[in-house]
């Protein structure tokens, strides 16, 4: 489970980069259909939920997606690595290191205790949602049904879908027929686009990212963005002569309504104002919009849900003899509180690179040297050893020294060891 948890923290802290992205791009693309900005959100919480990613030259990823090592509790100076130096900075001062003769490592505590209250959060909001949902079926049981899958309500004073195995219309019953002609057709196409389902599953991956302020933002304005995009588009199946009626049905409706409550699982009608204003100022898009829009979003999804390339690879971009050519052996010494750091430093075609070391003790009484990660010009990071056993490498490497049967204690030796069987 702490696993999980820590993967978890990378997903968001990846994808918060992505949410300030598209809250840029939403800004800029406010005067085109609401449904592009609709699908970009859409992205974002595909990145939030899949930790899995292709490697594009398109990318704008800048941010590591392995920042914090999922054995970061077993380390005895914590950092993480998410490749922009403040945020380092800020965060790995304030971790604890651990003390030699310490039976826990005060990190496994902090991991122990945010992977619990994530854990509660979790919980916590699944018990709410069924709370809600439980009540909003016991008070549509009274509903009438008109035809098929659409039912007339006298509990609630706006129009809404509500299921997911079979979704049901639920429309007002004080509503006028105009008025109710535009709900339906409103709902309808909230189902035949599957919004329903979308939904649902981006408000349980925002549960799963509870502790970000950032996703429960980018799930609000998902929401209104699907609102808005509805919208427009019955404007567009009906035409654009309905805009002054379809304006003033919403407006009614949300002045007479009942409902209150935040639904997570049906379609609220908050933002009155913004919707009406939207649908006063729509025009049909033009051949040349749909087509901008649609090559956006193909950038977008290229650009958001891939990693740079090679971004955790060096080996194709440095060659082991470039580097022991031009490695200068006189690293720089970096000392964090009671630990020292080694940078060597060598530049290939241009470009400075470094290699870090430390010193993580484990044992004895200065424990092995491991490089930390390669780096290019602070840009680019990679966290090393970045495999399944690294914590059972640290410990062979740890014990080796130990007992004398080998040189790990020298850094030197360690460097060359790393290049000579990291690269080609």
């Amino acid at each position: 489970m702490k696993n999980i948890f820590l993967q978890v923290l990378n997903m968001s802290l990846v994808s918060s980069y992505i949410i300030l992205i598209v809250l840029l791009v939403r800004l800029i693309i406010k005067k085109m259909p609401k449904i592009l900005s609709y699908s970009i959100w859409i992205i974002v919480f595909i990145k939030l939920i899949i930790p899995i990613s292709f490697e594009s030259v398109f990318s704008i990823i800048r941010v590591n997606g392995g920042a914090i090592p999922l054995d970061i509790g077993v380390h005895r100076y914590p950092n993480i690595n998410s490749g922009l130096e403040i945020l380092d900075k800020s965060i790995n001062n304030l971790l604890p290191a651990a003390k030699i003769y310490d039976s826990i490592n005060p990190m496994q505590i902090l991991i122990i205790i945010g992977s619990t209250i994530w854990i509660v959060g979790i919980i916590f909001l699944l018990i709410y949602t069924i709370y809600i949902i439980n009540k909003l079926y016991n008070n549509l049981k009274t509903a009438n049904c008109l035809k098929d899958n659409i039912y007339i309500t006298d509990y609630y004073n706006t129009g809404f879908v509500f299921g997911l195995i079979n979704p049901k219309i639920y429309l007002p019953k004080n509503a006028s027929n105009r008025e109710l002609n535009y709900i339906l057709e409103h709902e309808k196409i909230h189902l035949k686009r599957k919004d329903y389902i979308i939904k649902t599953i981006v408000y349980l991956i925002t549960i799963v990212h509870w502790f970000n302020p950032l996703v429960w933002i980018s799930f609000y304005l998902m929401s209104r963005d699907m609102e808005l995009s509805c919208d427009e588009r019955v404007i567009k199946n009906l035409g654009e002569n309905h805009i002054k009626d379809y304006s003033k049905a919403l407006l009614s409706l949300n002045v007479n309504r009942k409902i209150s409550n935040y639904k997570p699982l049906s379609f609220g009608r908050d933002n009155i104002k913004v919707r009406i204003k939207n649908i006063l100022n729509y025009k049909k898009p033009s051949s040349w919009t749909i087509i901008i829009s649609l090559l956006l979003i193909v950038f977008l999804s290229l650009g958001l849900l891939t990693n740079p390339k090679n971004s955790n690879n060096f080996k194709i971009e440095l060659s082991k003899n470039d580097i022991l050519k031009n490695i200068d052996m006189n690293p720089k010494e970096i000392y964090e509180d009671d630990k020292i750091k080694l940078e060597y430093s060598f530049n290939i075609k241009d470009e400075n690179w470094q290699i870090i070391m430390s010193q993580p003790v484990k044992k004895g009484k200065d424990g092995i040297w491991i490089v930390e990660r390669v780096s290019n010009d602070g840009l680019s990071y990679i966290q090393i050893p970045d495999s399944e056993n690294k914590r059972e490498n640290y410990n062979n490497l740890q014990n080796g020294f130990d007992r004398g049967e080998n040189e790990l204690g020298n850094p030197e030796s360690v460097l060359f060891d790393y290049i000579n069987e990291n690269f080609n």
